[in-house]
């Protein structure tokens, strides 16, 4: 994360990948093998442990990612276990704008 770019809102990239070149790596780690096995508990898990790095690194480092692709595939691992109206996604979401 020290080599990625911070994100704006309000000026997003002119490439729309490159919001996500910092996370990437990590979700492709989940991609290939947690999601594959259909182990989607743990799924929950890495992405949540993950947003919880990043919001630390940008807290820690007075900076900020877009971190859409982290709160979907961790909203996406919790409807895949049935955890529709858990709302958990909706929790981190609330704790990032509180902030």
């Amino acid at each position: 994360m020290k080599k990625a770019r911070k994100f704006d809102p309000d000026n997003p990239f002119p490439n729309y990948d490159e919001k996500n070149e910092y996370f990437n790596d990590a979700n492709n780690i989940c991609q290939y093998s947690l999601w594959k096995l259909r182990l989607y508990d743990l799924c929950e898990r890495y992405y949540a442990v993950l947003l919880r790095e990043i919001m630390e690194y940008e807290k820690n480092h007075n900076t900020n990612f877009n971190k859409g692709m982290v709160y979907a595939n961790l909203g996406v691992s919790q409807v895949a276990q049935g955890k529709i109206d858990e709302g958990g996604i909706f929790q981190y979401i609330e704790g990032e704008y509180r902030r």
